[in-house]
Order: structure tokens, then sequence, then C-alpha cells
């Protein structure tokens, strides 16, 4: 069984604060979570699977060329 994070744990993980983390949930945008009560788990995997698609995502953003150029 993967280890749950709490939202403390995982925003630290990510190098964020608990309340981005609060954020990004609300908007729907942030990595998957669990629900259990009115607590929320994450698991280091699907930070990591997360963390790794948005990283890549701004490494082809900064490589796209600006196309007013």
């Amino acid at each position: 069984m993967p280890k749950e994070l709490t939202r403390t744990e995982a925003a630290e993980f990510l190098g964020v604060s608990p309340r981005t983390l609060d954020d990004w949930a609300t908007k729907k945008i942030g990595p998957d979570y669990r629900r259990r009560g009115r607590k929320s788990y994450y698991t280091e995997d699907d930070l990591r699977v997360w963390s790794d698609h948005h990283q890549l995502r701004r490494m082809l953003n900064i490589q796209q060329p600006d196309a007013s150029a």
C-alpha cells in the first residue's frame, strides 16, 4: 500500500504551500488526492506523476519559439 501524505506533507514534497494545494484542489488542477472524512491524502506516486507531467509541460512551453518573432 502506498504511503499517504497529509496536505501539509504533500505541499512540502512539492515545494508549495498547503494553501496552494487547497487552491489547486478547488480548481481541479492539482495532483490526485483522496478524501477521508474532512482530510485530504496524497500518495507519493501521484505527486511524482503530477509533478513530472507539469515539469515537462513547462519545459515544452519554454522551448517553443515565439510565434511573433
